[in-house]
C-alpha cells in the first residue's frame, strides 16, 4: 500500500514537470512569434533560415518535441495529458507553416501554385470553373472559404497547407487506431508520423499537395468501411470523388491501392474485407467520366489521355532531371536530391525491412495489406520516374504518396521492438524518427541548403509584372528566366485573363545563356522585354554559381549593352527592353 502511494507520488510529481515543460515550450513559441514579428522581410532574402531568428527554429522544434513526448508518454494511461501534447503538435506545425504570415511576405512558389489562386479568383469573380481547370476541388474550396470568412484568395491560400496538414495528422493519429486499438502501437505511429515530408512543397498551395495530406483519412475510412458500416463506406465513395476532382495522379495512385487492397484481401482471406469491388469499379468509372468530360471540351481524348498518363513521346521524368542538372549542375543538382530524399530513404528501408516480420505471418498479419500497398506503390513510381513524364523529378521526390505508407510500417517496426522489450532498437528506430524531424524542419522552405533560392513571391515582382503587362507593346515578345510573368497574371487578376490576352503567355520564350538569344534577336519580331527579378540574380550568382549559365558581370553589362533599354527596376524586378 505504503509503495503505491509512493509510486503515485512521484508519477504526480513527474506529471507536474510535464506541465512546466509544456507551459514553457508554449512560452518559447510564443516569443519566437514575436520576435519574427519585429523582424519583418524587408524585400527578397535569399534564405528564410538564416533571416529569420535562430529562436524561431528551436521553439519550433522544441514544441514539436515536446507534445510527442507528452503523447507517447500518457495516450492511454487514462490521463489527458496526451490530448495536449497532440495541440502542441498541431500548433508548432501551424505556425511553421504560416511563418510567412507574420513574417510579412508570400510564399506562394513561383510557378502552378499562383495559377491555383487565380483559378479560385475566377470562381469568386465568375461564379464557375473553367475548363481548363483539369482538377479544382482546392480551388472551389478556397473559393468559397473565402467567401464564407471574408479573406481574400492570397491569404487563403497561405493558410489552406497549414489547415490541410493539420488533417493529417488528425488523419494519422485516427487510421492507426483503426489499424490496431493498442496504445503502444498508436503512440508509436504518432512518433513515427512526426517528421515533415514531402519538403517545400507543404508550405504553398498545390492541389497534389492537399491530396496526398488527406489519404491518412481516406485509409482510416477505408479500415472502418471493414466493419460494415454504410456510413463509412458512403465517406469512401466521397473521398474517391475529392480525389478524382482534387489530382489525377493522386487519384490513380488511390486506384490502385484499392486494387492492392482487394487482391491482397482475397489471398489472405480476410473477413470482413475492407473495400469491395463495387467500390474499385466506382472509381475507375468516375476517373474514366472525368477525363472524357474534359476531352468534350477540348475535343482531343488521346491529348488528355497522354497528359494524364504523362506519355509524352520521348520524354520521361528522369530524362526531364538531366535537364535540370543543366540549369543547375550536376553536384548542385544531386546534392539537392539527397537533403530532399534522405528522410524519405530512412523511412523507407526501415519499412522495407520492416516488411521481412510482416511476411513472416503474411497470412493472418494485420499490415499485410499495407506493405503490399508499400510495395507496389514504390514500383510504379519507379515506373513513372522511368517511362513517364507525369511531373517534374521535384515534385515526385517530394510529393511521394507512397511515404504515407511508412509511417505504419515505421511505427510497427517501433511497436515490435517495445513489444519484444528490446530497448535499444526501440531507442535506435526513435532516433532516427527524431533525426528526420529536425531534417525535414530545415527542408519546408526552399533555401540554399536544399541547392534553392527562397522561394517566396514579393510584392515588388508583382508590381514590375503589373507594369509589364500594362505598358506592353501590342507586337512583343518577353524573354524570361525562372520568372513567368504570366503566373503573376494569374496571381493578380486570375487565370480568365490570361485567357483574354494569350500573348502574356505564348509570346514568351525562355532566354539562353548569358542573354545571348535577348540581345541578338531579331528586331522586325517587334519588342523584346527582358524580365529578371532578384530570384535569378541571387540563383544564378551564389546557389548556382558554379553551372556558369549567367554571370554577375551578365547581369551588370545589361544596363551598359548599348542594344536594350532598362526601363523599370524597383530594385527587386527590372524589365528590358529591346526595339
Amino acid at each position: 500500500m505504503a509503495g503505491d502511494v509512493e509510486a503515485g507520488r512521484e508519477e504526480g510529481t513527474v506529471q507536474r514537470y510535464h506541465l512546466v515543460l509544456a507551459a514553457f515550450s508554449f512560452l518559447l513559441l510564443t516569443a519566437a512569434v514575436i520576435t519574427v514579428y519585429d523582424h519583418p522581410m524587408t524585400g527578397y532574402e535569399l534564405s528564410v533560415y538564416q533571416s529569420t531568428p535562430l529562436l524561431f527554429w528551436i521553439a519550433i522544434i522544441f514544441c514539436q518535441l515536446t507534445g510527442i513526448l507528452l503523447f507517447y508518454k500518457y495516450y492511454g494511461t487514462g490521463t489527458r495529458l496526451w490530448g495536449l501534447g497532440l495541440f502542441e503538435i498541431l500548433l508548432s506545425n501551424f505556425v511553421l507553416l504560416t511563418l510567412y504570415l507574420y513574417k510579412g511576405f508570400i510564399y506562394i512558389e513561383r510557378t502552378d501554385s499562383m495559377s491555383y489562386v487565380g483559378y479560385a479568383k475566377d470562381i469568386v469573380l465568375g461564379g464557375h470553373f473553367h475548363g481548363s481547370n483539369f482538377y479544382p476541388i482546392a480551388s472551389i474550396l478556397m473559393a468559397e472559404t473565402g467567401n464564407i470568412t471574408g479573406q481574400g484568395m492570397i491569404m487563403m491560400s497561405q493558410i489552406f497547407p497549414a489547415i490541410f496538414f493539420s488533417a493529417y495528422t488528425i488523419g494519422i493519429l485516427c487510421w492507426s487506431k483503426a489499424i490496431s486499438p493498442q496504445p503502444r502501437f498508436i503512440t508509436s505511429m504518432m512518433l513515427a508520423s512526426m517528421p515533415i515530408f514531402f519538403a517545400w512543397f507543404i508550405p504553398t498551395l498545390f492541389n497534389q499537395t492537399l491530396c496526398v495530406l488527406m489519404l491518412p483519412l481516406f485509409f482510416y475510412i477505408l479500415w472502418r468501411g471493414g466493419t460494415g458500416s454504410p456510413r463509412f463506406k458512403l465517406l469512401a465513395a466521397l473521398m474517391i470523388v475529392f480525389f478524382i476532382v482534387g489530382h489525377p495522379m493522386v487519384a490513380m495512385a488511390v486506384l490502385l491501392f484499392l486494387g492492392v487492397m482487394a487482391v491482397s484481401e482475397r489471398m489472405t482471406g480476410k473477413v470482413p474485407r475492407t473495400i469491395s469491388v463495387y467500390i474499385v469499379l466506382f472509381g475507375f468509372v468516375l476517373l474514366f467520366g472525368w477525363i472524357v468530360y474534359h476531352a468534350l471540351l477540348v475535343s482531343d481524348l488521346r491529348m488528355i489521355i497522354e497528359q494524364l498518363l504523362g506519355l509524352t513521346e520521348g520524354v520521361s521524368t528522369f530524362g526531364n532531371a538531366a535537364g535540370q542538372m543543366s540549369q543547375m549542375g550536376i553536384l548542385s543538382t544531386v546534392q539537392s536530391v539527397l537533403v530532399c530524399i534522405i528522410d524519405d530513404l530512412i523511412f523507407a528501408l526501415l519499412a522495407f525491412f520492416g516488411g521481412f516480420y510482416i511476411l513472416r505471418r503474411w497470412r493472418v498479419h494485420p499490415m499485410t495489406t499495407i506493405y503490399a500497398m508499400f510495395i507496389i506503390g514504390g514500383a510504379a513510381l519507379i515506373a513513372i520516374v522511368f517511362f513517364t513524364y507525369a511531373h517534374n523529378p521535384f515534385r515526385l521526390i517530394n510529393l511521394n504518396y507512397v511515404m504515407i505508407l511508412t509511417i505504419p510500417l515505421v511505427g510497427y517496426m517501433l511497436y515490435f521492438a517495445r513489444y519484444q522489450g528490446k530497448k535499444l532498437k526501440a531507442r535506435v528506430i526513435a532516433a532516427l524518427i527524431v533525426f528526420c524531424l529536425v531534417s525535414t524542419v530545415y527542408t519546408v522552405y526552399q533555401d540554399p541548403n536544399s541547392l534553392f533560392p527562397n522561394g517566396s513571391v514579393t510584392r515588388a515582382e508583382i508590381a514590375g509584372t503589373d507594369f509589364l503587362v500594362h505598358e506592353r507593346a501590342d507586337d512583343m515578345s518577353i524573354f524570361t528566366i525562372q520568372t513567368k510573368p504570366w503566373r503573376y497574371t494569374d496571381l493578380m487578376y486570375g487565370a480568365v485573363y490570361k485567357r483574354e490576352n494569350p500573348d502574356i503567355n505564348y509570346n514568351e520564350r525562355p532566354t539562353t545563356a548569358h542573354f545571348n538569344s535577348f540581345l541578338t534577336t531579331n528586331n522586325t519580331m517587334g519588342t523584346a522585354y527582358l524580365v529578371i527579378s532578384d530570384y535569378e540574380y541571387v540563383a544564378y550568382t551564389q546557389t548556382w554559381s558554379a553551372v556558369g549559365k549567367f554571370t554577375a558581370e551578365d547581369f551588370t553589362a545589361l544596363a551598359y549593352s548599348g542594344t536594350a533599354g532598362h526601363i523599370y527596376t524597383n530594385n527587386e524586378m527590372n524589365l528590358f527592353a529591346r526595339e
